[in-house]
């Protein structure tokens, strides 16, 4: 009798543990914050929380009574149907999916449901508990997000630069269609293949690691890369990056093979052309130099000659000539020694302008000198000449590279400068020889410096080009122009 009380008191203490445990779970069941649904082995609706109500818009009997049939999707029914055969053969435990529902008003919902398989004791099917998440809204926003990434994608298309988007690891995230033709490979072609896409397009380590220290710190800054296409060939891109917040870089890109093999054409030319210019300068030089010699050598060695017969044949006829005839004799002969005596100094002038002898006898600073002199004689421009230097180690072509300046830069002065003074200087600054020629008058333009008609500017930029010299020309309005011609020693 007692035994029979106190298996009754267990009992009765396992049905209450079991009504609370029943209780418990309804209240967990119905508080849910997410659709909760318990499915039969038939596809019917057991129970129903609220949560899973207010998302369909149907009642806990209504739902029982049409059937996830008309619940869900046309679309989306045969493959959760599929799925919940699996879980009610024993096939699968859990299942996934993201369906559509067709809500009571009408409208469509997207779910995220979860389905698990609950078995009695003996392992047979009880029901399928089903966890279903409202996520419309997500999907919305993943819509627009596809939507925008769409025109972002069309609008990319159309721009005739390459466009990469990488991740923060550094994985091709989307590229345009000027990318994919300039490099031979598609997006889908590095997600599938699972390329190293930097393996890929930069095949040398060193070019690689410097691609990959461009993007790693992105500068705004463009740089050029030689980069290798699908098909193997290597050509010249340039490129620039911007990172995003979230870690994206954004990469623009340029094939400029075609730009690079130009300009190395141009370069090739500009240096055939300056050694052309150089060898022209050169021979002209020695023609000067020879022509400069003959004249005085020969035609002024002549007329001094010529000069000193006249003074004897002026000698001669005073002494034996009819004295009536005297004056008029003596005139024409000293017209005839004014004439000489201008020829003579002609001559000098242009032997001089050729090449001045100065320059081979005494040396740079000495014809520098002399030249700035001549200038204010025939100018009336004051001058100060600041050349007090000794030993400087140029050699001809440096030495008449630099006269050649200082005369075109006086010639300028008085074309177009209005300058009442002209201070010329020379000094050695870092193992170079520095001229400077500064006037006073109404001051160079940047854009006559620039303009491509400054004939005598540009060459004298030339002449200093072709003996690895610099020059600069500044001025300041109404305050006059500085020119500053700097040569390495040749020492």
């Amino acid at each position: 009798m007692a035994i029979n009380k106190d298996m009754r008191r267990k009992f009765i203490e396992r049905e209450e543990a079991l009504r609370e445990s029943e209780e418990r779970f309804q209240k967990v069941f119905d508080d849910a914050p997410i659709g909760m649904a318990v499915v039969g082995p038939d596809l019917k609706l057991r129970r129903a929380n609220r949560a899973y109500c207010e998302m369909t818009g149907y009642t806990e009997e209504e739902l029982a009574r049409i059937g996830f049939e008309k619940l869900v999707y046309p679309e989306d029914w045969e493959a959760d149907k599929k799925l919940s055969d699996k879980l009610y053969r024993g096939e699968i435990s859990r299942y996934t999916i993201e369906k559509r529902y067709l809500t009571k008003s009408g409208d469509t919902v997207w779910v995220h449901k979860t389905a698990t398989l609950i078995n009695d004791s003996n392992g047979a099917p009880l029901y399928g508990l089903a966890m279903v998440e409202n996520i419309t809204e997500r999907k919305r926003a993943e819509n627009e997000l596809r939507k925008q990434k769409e025109i972002l994608q069309q609008i990319f298309d159309h721009i005739p630069l390459m466009i990469r988007f990488l991740s923060a690891d550094n994985r091709y995230q989307m590229v345009n269609c000027e990318w994919e033709r300039t490099l031979g490979c598609s997006l889908e072609e590095i997600q599938r293949l699972n390329l190293d896409a930097f393996i890929e397009f930069y095949p040398d380590p060193q070019e690689r690691q410097r691609a990959l220290d461009f993007i790693a710190e992105p500068t705004g800054e463009w740089q050029d890369f030689k980069t290798r296409t699908r098909d193997g060939r290597l050509i010249d891109t340039t490129w620039t990056n911007i990172r995003l917040s979230d870690g994206t870089k954004i990469g623009i890109g340029q094939d400029i093979t075609e730009r690079k093999h130009t300009e190395e054409q141009l370069k090739s030319s500009n240096e055939k052309l300056r050694a052309l210019s150089a060898r022209l300068q050169f021979a002209r030089e020695e023609e000067s130099t020879r022509i400069a010699r003959e004249i005085h050598d020969e035609l002024g060695s002549a007329l001094t000659r010529l000069r000193w017969d006249l003074e004897s044949f002026d000698k001669t006829i005073s002494e034996s000539v009819d004295r009536s005839q005297l004056p008029a004799l003596e005139e024409k002969l000293k017209t005839m020694m004014k004439l000489t005596d201008a020829t003579v100094n002609t001559v000098r002038r242009i032997a001089s302008e050729l090449r001045p002898s100065i320059l081979d006898d005494l040396g740079l600073v000495e014809a520098i000198e002399w030249q700035v002199q001549q200038f204010q004689v025939q100018t009336g421009i004051a001058c100060r000449c600041d050349c007090y230097l000794e030993n400087v180690i140029l050699n001809r072509e440096q030495s008449t590279t630099l006269f050649r300046i200082l005369q075109e830069a006086l010639t300028n002065i008085l074309r177009h400068a209005q300058a009442t003074s002209v201070d010329v200087t020379t000094q050695i600054e870092a193992d170079e020889f520095v001229l400077t020629i500064r006037d006073n008058g109404r001051g160079i333009t940047e854009n006559e410096t620039s303009a491509p008609l400054s004939l005598g500017i540009l060459g004298m930029r030339e002449r200093a080009h072709l003996v690895n010299g610099k020059i600069s020309i500044s001025g300041v309005e109404g305050q006059g122009t500085a020119i500053t011609v700097r040569v390495p020693l040749s020492g």
